[in-house]
């Protein structure tokens, strides 16, 4: 009886371990910024969710700003800025280019 019940106990180890792993991965949000427009125009984000934006330029260089996040990113053309949240507050939130 020993037996099966280390098993048990080692496989729900396992599995929790393995629900863990995946909670914390970062969910993937491709953004493309061209003259005037950034494309999705609107990004939903979960409390608590780690988010990696990747946001491309297809024109010129741009700014990306959500001052309310603490998010400030220069994008390049050519060159995919990778940005890293976890957002901890409720909201609704303003993303803009803020290069001219």
């Amino acid at each position: 009886m020993t037996g099966k019940i280390a098993v048990f106990l080692a496989a729900a180890v396992a599995v929790a371990a393995l629900a863990a792993g995946a909670a914390a991965e970062e969910r993937h949000i491709a953004i493309t910024a061209k003259r005037f427009e950034f494309r999705p125009r609107e990004v939903v984000l979960k409390k608590d969710e780690p988010v990696v934006l990747e946001i491309t330029a297809t024109d010129r260089p741009h700014g990306f700003s959500v001052p309310a996040l603490g998010v400030r990113a220069t994008v390049a053309p050519g060159e995919p800025a990778l940005i890293h949240i976890t957002p901890t507050t409720v909201g609704r939130f303003s993303f803009s280019c803020d290069v001219v």
